[in-house]
């Protein structure tokens, strides 16, 4: 059953991570591999407080073989996720594109879908190995 908290402030983020923490000690992970984990969550928190234009939910769970984060805003959404990807921010860009491939490049899975102006949905997982 996943651990499900509202992301409104900084504090939000924290909290995140300990949750996260506690979950993760189910399984034998690296120093390494958790603070991959923890700079994920706090990227995408951080994402949801400086660029949805709203807040938004973190959904932290324990899965067979490591942890999933699902981190959903009902904001306005990333108009090109492959540029986004890519690094092609626009010039009044604060980061969010830097962040978005630097989590992906840390997780095992990445999985992201947004809509224009009803939000994002971004699912992370991190094995153990």
């Amino acid at each position: 059953m996943p651990h499900v908290m509202m992301i409104t402030c900084e504090n939000d983020i924290l909290h995140a991570i300990s949750i996260a923490h506690s979950k993760m000690k189910e399984f034998p992970f690296s120093i390494l591999e958790k603070q991959k984990v923890f700079v994920a969550i706090s990227e995408l928190c951080k994402n949801i407080l400086i660029h949805s234009g709203t807040t938004g939910e973190v959904l932290i769970e324990s899965i067979k073989n490591g942890i999933r984060i699902t981190v959903i805003d009902n904001g306005i959404g990333i108009p090109s996720i492959n540029a986004v990807l890519e690094g092609k921010n626009s010039p009044n860009s604060k980061g969010l594109g830097l962040g978005l491939r630097g989590v992906k490049r840390m997780m095992d899975v990445f999985i992201i879908t947004s809509t224009k102006e009803e939000g994002t949905k971004i699912i992370i997982e991190k094995w153990c190995n």
